[in-house]
């Protein structure tokens, strides 16, 4: 049978109640679009004729074809939004496609509070089959024997529904993790508090091992987040184990990579930041070159779909690699070729705050403190507070540092006090940061540069130890170094 009698025989089978649902759905739309001339004359009819449709819609500027396959998606979204059983577990593989979607927006808050509804429904739909094959269990009074299959079959199609549902609440469980620490990790990242640290290492130790869970998508949920709770627990070497799995899946399994070309981008991203953690390099520079090649083999369609992730990701790459090997000129091409190409206004706020973060570092260290200084007041003019609070505080904290670089001491004061009430805001309390700001404070009363050196010179050796727990302060120890050796 034809694609176009497919679309007939949907229409046929809808109840006027499914008929009167979608009508209204169309209305609620605002205008008459062309797959609904075609409904209204298909519906119309007592049996499938190509030829009397065409006579029917004579005069209409429509591509047939293409009219009905879109009304056939249309008609099925419909259906499912209608479903007159309130069946759950469309409602639940509704809420999973919502979060695919939520998910490429980085969107993970929002994510975990939908997948709490889906839960909900899983848990809901998984107690009416059993109290329902419970009750349809004793069928001993009925004699009829067809009526006993009839019943059997029932139970049996209910068993199969609850193994589903039995798979799909296992997801969600990995899922709800997942955007858990995704959530925390996007909105704190180094400064997860107590309550944060306390679940990701209940998480740790509640990980399911040799146990193989369900489905390609679950395990690889799975392995992104071990990677991310080991890396905030500071077992790096288990966090590139892990990230290193995530990858395993996905040579083991190609057709995944493009099923879904986002998440492997995702996944392989994972993978360089545990390689930089470990200050593997050439194998990071290894995996960008592998990324970059796979990125100009897609099409537009998903090149679009991924591309705003990834040149604010490869520039922050970039700018920490080629900072530690000492490629800084290298660097700074890539920043200027990333201002010249990218439209930082109409990036999301948090990719908005990392392409500014990376851009102001790269400038600091090749010396350009007032290119510098322009992306890190960007930062902390547009940067929301809830938004990655490690990059606005790395923002005030290389103020400091461009406004003792310059010898504008008239702003220093200011500067720290706004750098004060950020950590008693957020609660900040690593050693690094205190001990930095201890430091601008008492420089910022020292003029002479004998002075400033000693001041430096005994602040070192601790910001040097602290600096080890956050690599993004690499950067402002290199600089104080440097400031040092400028005044023997």
């Amino acid at each position: 049978m034809s694609k176009t009698d497919e679309t007939y025989e949907l229409i046929r089978s809808m109840s006027p109640n499914e008929k009167r649902a979608f009508r209204l759905s169309v209305i609620q739309a605002g205008k008459e679009a062309n797959y609904m001339r075609v409904f209204s004359a298909m519906d119309a009819m007592d049996e499938f004729d190509q030829e009397k449709l065409l006579r029917k819609l004579r005069g209409k500027k429509l591509n047939l074809s293409y009219e009905k396959n879109y009304l056939y998606k249309q008609l099925l979204r419909s259906l499912r939004h209608f479903c007159p059983d309130g069946s759950s577990v469309i409602e639940v593989l509704d809420i999973l496609k919502s979060l695919e979607m939520l998910y490429r927006k980085r969107l993970n808050a929002q994510c975990q509070k939908l997948i709490r509804k889906a839960s909900s429904c899983a848990r809901g739909t998984s107690c009416g089959i059993i109290t329902w094959s419970s009750s349809t269990g004793n069928t001993g009074c009925i004699r009829e024997e067809g009526t006993i299959k009839r019943w059997r079959n029932h139970v049996a199609g209910f068993r199969q529904k609850q193994e589903l549902i039995n798979k799909i609440s296992a997801h969600l469980i990995r899922q709800e993790e997942m955007f858990f620490i995704s959530s925390a990790v996007q909105t704190k990242s180094i400064f997860l508090g107590e309550q944060e640290k306390a679940r990701f290492a209940q998480l740790r130790k509640n990980f399911p091992g040799d146990q193989q869970p369900p489905g390609f998508r679950t395990r690889e949920m799975m392995y992104a987040s071990q990677a991310l709770m080991h890396h905030f627990a500071g077992d790096l070497e288990q966090a590139y184990l892990w990230a290193n799995e995530g990858q395993e899946l996905y040579r083991e399994n190609p057709q995944f990579i493009a099923d879904q070309p986002f998440r492997y981008v995702v996944s392989k991203s994972n993978l360089i930041n545990r390689c930089m953690n470990l200050e593997k390099h050439a194998e990071a520079l290894q995996h960008i070159g592998e990324l970059k090649a796979f990125m100009k083999g897609l099409d537009k369609f998903n090149r679009q779909d991924i591309g705003e992730e990834h040149p604010v990701s490869l520039l922050n790459w970039l700018s920490r690699l080629y900072f530690t090997m000492e490629r800084r000129g290298e660097a700074l091409k890539e920043a200027k070729e990333f201002e010249r190409s990218a439209d930082l206004k109409r990036l999301r706020p948090h990719l908005r705050l990392m392409a500014d973060s990376s851009l102001a570092r790269i400038y600091f260290y090749n010396g350009l403190y007032k290119e510098s200084l322009r992306c890190v007041n960007r930062q902390l003019r547009e940067g929301p507070d809830s938004l990655r609070a490690d990059f606005l505080l790395f923002a005030h904290l290389l103020r400091l540092c461009i406004s003792a670089e310059m010898n504008d001491h008239d702003l220093l004061d200011p500067h720290l006090g706004a750098v004060k009430r950020f950590l008693k805001k957020h609660e900040v309390k690593h050693e690094f940061v205190l001990q930095f700001v201890e430091m601008m404070k008492e420089l910022g009363r020292a003029h002479e540069e004998e002075a400033q050196r000693r001041i430096m010179e005994k602040f070192y050796d601790p910001l040097g130890r602290s600096a080890k727990e956050a690599e993004q302060y690499a950067v402002i120890l290199d600089w104080v170094r440097t400031k040092m050796q400028r005044q023997r």
